[in-house]
């Protein structure tokens, strides 16, 4: 019996040391690593981006409304100058264009018939909001003509009707500020300088009008860019009547697409140029006239840029053919117009091309949609 328990009492004793050798399970056996090893939640993706609608910007040139059409404005044909162009004008989601006269109502401002010094009735600044413009350029030879007064009546009208213009301002950080503007998905911004004046540029008007100085210029230019899709500049200055910009215009205009600027609009001549492609902009040295009389050939002639901003491509420049005089129209037939644009693009290295689908073209690239 003593040896039964004894017995009975060693089997315990090994069931116990078995059972305390037994291994206890931990956070690191199969089991627990099978449930670590699961993959973590992820964020979901950011959405992509809705692509940008494609808007069209239209850029015209030179508006005189003083002298003859001055008097026809102070007699109510206030409908007359832009009765056939505003159409085109209003179908653009944005629209600017040069105002190259003072626009005032102050005593001693009405140019006579003929005379070179220019001045538009007050009701001019209304004419041209009423018309569908979105901003004008101001910088150039003509924005003095009778003096500090009727320059600073002439910001006046155009604060008045909210018509926001760029070139000209109370002091020379003002007159080098761009216009900039939501126009649908995009922004833009355009700016306006002058490289000639009627009289010396000193004084005053060096205080207010923004000049074609390289290194100004370029850090208005600059200092826009970024917050931008688009950047345009107007450029007054030139040979009247000529056909061929001077040296110091293609250098200016090629230094401000350099600095970031997609499009130069030329002015002064009164004549239209023709274009280069300079990099990714475009130049166009002078689009001529718009709303102006001048009886020398190719005087009535004028163009007009029609822009549209592409998310899926680069802005696509559409050429217009337009009649320049008192009350401006487009033309359908452009063929003589093109013919002398493309002559005269062709002595530029990369010369612009007027194709017969009015879109402006690099010479011997293929056609795109």
């Amino acid at each position: 019996m003593r040896l039964v328990r004894l017995v009975s009492v060693l089997v315990f004793a090994v069931a116990l040391l078995v059972a305390g050798c037994a291994r206890t399970p931990t956070p690191d056996d199969s089991g627990a690593a099978a449930v670590d090893s699961a993959p973590a939640p992820q964020p979901a993706p950011e959405p992509e981006p809705e692509p940008k609608k494609p808007v069209t910007l239209l850029f015209l040139g030179d508006i005189n409304m003083g002298r003859t059409l001055g008097g026809m404005l102070r007699s109510g044909q206030t409908d007359y100058p832009f009765a056939k162009l505003k159409p085109l004008i209003q179908e653009a989601d944005w629209a600017c264009a040069e105002l190259e006269v003072q626009v005032s109502d102050l005593p001693g401002t009405v140019g006579q018939p003929g005379s070179l010094v220019y001045c538009a009735p007050a009701v001019a600044a209304d004419v041209m909001k009423d018309a569908g413009f979105d901003a004008v350029w101001s910088a150039n030879n003509h924005i003095w003509d009778y003096g500090l007064d009727p320059f600073l009546d002439t910001m006046v009208q155009l604060d008045r009707v909210k018509l926001p213009y760029t070139g000209i301002g109370k002091d020379l950080e003002e007159a080098y500020t761009p216009v900039v503007a939501e126009v649908g998905d995009w922004r833009i911004a355009t700016l306006s300088v002058t490289s000639i004046f009627n009289t010396t540029f000193e004084g005053e008007p060096a205080e207010r009008i923004a000049w074609a100085d390289t290194e100004r210029t370029v850090r208005a230019i600059e200092g826009v860019r970024d917050d931008v899709d688009f950047v345009a500049v107007n450029h007054h200055g030139g040979v009247e009547e000529s056909t061929i910009p001077t040296e110091e215009i293609k250098a200016f205009n090629r230094a401000c697409i350099e600095a970031g600027a997609d499009l130069i609009i030329g002015g002064h001549p009164h004549v239209f140029q023709g274009g280069e492609w300079w990099g990714d902009g475009a130049i166009f040295y002078s689009v001529g006239n718009l709303v102006y009389v001048q009886f020398h050939a190719w005087g009535d002639a004028g163009l007009g840029l029609r822009v549209t901003l592409r998310d899926d491509d680069s802005p696509k420049i559409e050429i217009l053919g337009l009649k320049a005089g008192y009350q401006p129209y487009l033309i359908e037939d452009t063929e003589a117009y093109r013919n002398r644009f493309n002559q005269i693009s062709s002595g530029y290295d990369h010369p612009i091309e007027w194709a017969a689908d009015g879109v402006a073209r690099r010479r011997d690239a293929p056609e795109s949609p």
